[in-house]
């Protein structure tokens, strides 16, 4: 199966339990965006031309596929006073067996250190079972 076949399926199961587990996703099309040129039949010149302007727009090789914004409740302070603490998890979607490049293993690392989560999923059971790891579904 291809990686965006896996793609389709998972954002239409986030998309169909968002509203009841209170959480918002998104795609990041980084790679999209040259698909459709490719498929517009674009030539290589205007497509380096798309690709630098898309880069000075903001996007980022080796960012993941997905974007799941979510809160957790927390306790804090020495009343333990109940407090919802904002937090992202990126979905890098690979075919089973495919590793993530060398600038996406950057990319993740950079996101990590700035104190989000980055995980690996190659299937819809993946998702689900990362979605209630990390408390998003439950």
């Amino acid at each position: 199966m291809k990686e965006s076949s896996i793609q389709k399926i998972v954002f239409d199961h986030l998309t169909s339990i968002a509203v009841e587990n209170n959480f918002f996703c998104f795609s990041i099309p980084n790679e999209s965006f040259m698909m459709a040129a490719s498929i517009a039949g674009l030539d290589s010149k205007t497509k380096s031309i798309l690709n630098m302007h898309l880069k000075k727009m903001g996007m980022v090789p080796g960012i993941p596929d997905l974007c799941i914004f979510y809160s957790d409740v927390e306790k804090v302070g020495i009343y333990n006073i109940a407090v919802k603490i904002p937090k992202t998890l990126f979905i890098e979607l690979k075919k089973p067996n495919e590793k993530p490049s060398d600038i996406q293993k950057i990319i993740h690392e950079k996101i990590r250190s700035v104190g989000h989560s980055v995980v690996i999923a190659y299937s819809l059971e993946d998702v689900k079972k990362i979605l209630n790891d990390y408390g998003v579904t439950g």
